[in-house]
């Protein structure tokens, strides 16, 4: 078989190559993508629960609310219906 010739150009050995260069090249360019992503999510989540995050800060609110109306005001209630 030494002097075997592909009927398909797509099926020797350096398109093989190439086309495998291709996707290592396509596969970096995805993890890069994805670590910056993963960078994103992380800042996105710092600015939510971290320590002046949104979650605490609402929680500061409803304790506020509570203390100065009551937990059966409306303001109080209101507040509890919405979703941080």
């Amino acid at each position: 078989m030494p002097n075997y010739v592909a009927l398909n150009s797509l099926v020797i050995v350096a398109n093989f190559i190439t086309f495998l260069d291709d996707l290592l090249l396509h596969n970096k360019a995805v993890a890069n993508k994805l670590n910056l992503y993963r960078m994103v999510i992380a800042q996105r989540q710092e600015l939510y629960a971290g320590d002046n995050g949104l979650q605490l800060r609402f929680v500061e609110i409803r304790n506020y609310l509570a203390a100065k109306y009551g937990k059966r005001s409306s303001e109080y209630l209101t507040s509890l219906k919405i979703k941080y």
